[in-house]
């Protein structure tokens, strides 16, 4: 695969969790002002914790893709905590939420993070040509 394309991906993957980050965060915050009732206070926080992380781990991952990553990775795990936690015969949940499009998306930068794809951005302070 070429490298224009492998960065064409990465950036189809990483706005992609950027832009579902920005919907996904209010959504979030609505479900648990909305219905408190529903959730116990774990799983809120880490709803809206693992909410936030979707977009800002994906703006990360434009310069530190192995970080983001591992921060996906972790939220992912943290949201599937909190549904086996207080809904154990629902776990059908992480699948449709917020936690199974982490991991998904942390997978993804894990694997083409170790294949030597090429950094989505320059780290440096002055950037040549991509």
């Amino acid at each position: 695969m070429l490298a224009q394309d492998q960065l064409l991906i990465s950036r189809i993957v990483f706005g992609a969790g950027c832009a579902l980050g920005t919907i996904v965060f209010p959504s979030a915050l609505w479900n648990i002002a909305a219905f408190p009732l529903e959730s116990s206070a774990v799983h809120a926080i880490i709803e809206i914790v693992a909410a936030a992380s979707m977009f800002a781990a994906c703006l990360l991952a434009f310069w530190h893709r192995r970080i983001a990553s591992y921060w996906l990775l972790i939220a992912a795990c943290l949201e599937l905590f909190s549904i086996v936690h207080s809904k154990p015969h629902e776990l059908i949940d992480f699948v449709r939420g917020i936690g199974f499009i982490d991991l998904v998306i942390a997978v993804f930068g894990i694997i083409s993070d170790y294949s030597g794809w090429k950094p989505l951005k320059s780290t440096s302070a002055v950037s040549g040509n991509e």
